[in-house]
């Protein structure tokens, strides 16, 4: 199916809609993943082509055969695609949104109608097949889209494909479509995305980060809260050899008591960090405990709070909201960060935009 067949189903099947909604126009967008600029923060098409086959091969999802919703495809249909094209649904590099804008002077209003899911053969576009929006909704709702360090927190599918942040072009709009002349698509583009129009809905770019770290233990110092917190705890989970039974997997407690000594060897903090103005914020999500070199089960920050453990007067929770300490970054956003990077990253957070953290940190490592 080429890109023209494409423009015509979709202001075939969607004109009438359009027509009877409060809508204005239908509108076909093109993403491609190339192109696609780290400070956004995701990559809607490397990453929703894995999440939605999945979701197709978990039986949670229903793929049309295009927009008009006539045949279903099922999974080993799109297998069998998948075989006779020698492609792969998970490496889909395009993705088409069908979409309704109603366009007004102080406001671009838009609804999500739908994603088409293609793959290149001998140069043409084929489908894969459809996904309608609604539908969709309560998974795309649910779950978090990858995202790198640039992003905010917690940021789901849902609120990616509606934010309107990521590189698009128009392929179609309203009954006029620019497969012949792509400088007007880029024209009109400029002309609805002015800094005057606010968009409807409004996804909310929040100041947040994910953030997991490990304490830097300073032993020059006269006192040290990530010292003395580590020993706390050891010391308490030795006193109190429920909390790790509580926790543990099955390393220490399968058949018989476990009676040697419980050594922490490393503690991971998962924090979602807040910047309002100057301020750094963070809200303790959960640690987890790295007992005898064994991963222990997370400890919430419910958990947290029924330790009855004091570090300098100061509870667990009080001691990781000040961070009267060193720390090393290890994810933000769930992504790992490079040994070499760690240092950088805190510094970045700590004193850059939060929307251009790889930016600093590229930019100083080849200033190096």
């Amino acid at each position: 199916m080429k890109k023209g067949v494409l423009i015509v189903l979709f202001f075939t099947v969607f004109s009438g809609i359009a027509n009877a909604a409060y809508v204005d126009k239908p509108v076909l967008t093109h993403v491609r993943a190339a192109g696609q600029h780290d400070t956004v923060g995701f990559n809607l098409a490397q990453d929703l082509p894995n999440f939605i086959y999945a979701k197709l091969a978990e039986g949670r999802l229903t793929l049309w055969d295009s927009p008009a919703k006539v045949t279903k495809i099922n999974f080993l249909a799109l297998q069998q695609v998948e075989t006779s094209s020698a492609s792969k649904f998970v490496d889909c590099s395009d993705l088409f949104l069908y979409e309704f804008w109603d366009c007004t002077r102080n406001k671009l209003k838009f609804v999500m109608a739908g994603i088409s899911f293609v793959y290149y053969r001998e140069g043409k576009l084929k489908p894969y097949g459809y996904i309608d929006a609604q539908e969709a909704f309560r998974l795309l709702a649910t779950h978090y889209i990858p995202c790198n360090a640039n992003a905010p927190a917690d940021l789901t599918y849902w609120q990616a494909l509606n934010s309107k942040r990521f590189n698009f072009s128009i392929v179609q709009y309203g009954r006029k479509n620019f497969t012949k002349n792509p400088i007007k698509s880029i024209e009109i583009k400029d002309k609805v995305f002015n800094d005057k129009r606010k968009l409807d809905p409004k996804i909310i770019w929040a100041s947040s980060k994910n953030i997991s770290y490990k304490l830097v233990e300073d032993y020059s110092k006269d006192y040290d809260y990530a010292i003395n917190l580590k020993k706390g705890l050891e010391q308490y989970i030795n006193k109190n050899r429920e909390i790790v039974k509580n926790h543990d997997p099955g390393y220490f407690y399968k058949d018989e008591e476990f009676k040697g000594y419980f050594t922490i060897n490393d503690i991971y903090f998962y924090e979602t960090w807040e910047k309002r103005g100057s301020l750094l914020i963070s809200h303790v999500d959960s640690i987890v405990l790295i007992v005898n070199n064994k991963r222990l089960k997370a400890f919430t920050e419910e958990d947290l709070r029924s330790i009855n453990l004091r570090i300098k007067f100061k509870s667990v929770i009080d001691v990781l909201k000040e961070k009267d300490f060193d720390l090393t970054i290890v994810e933000i956003n769930r992504v790992p960060i490079a040994p070499q990077n760690r240092k950088l990253y805190k510094k970045a957070l700590e004193g850059y935009s939060w929307t251009r953290l790889t930016e600093y940190v590229k930019y100083e490592n080849k200033n190096d």
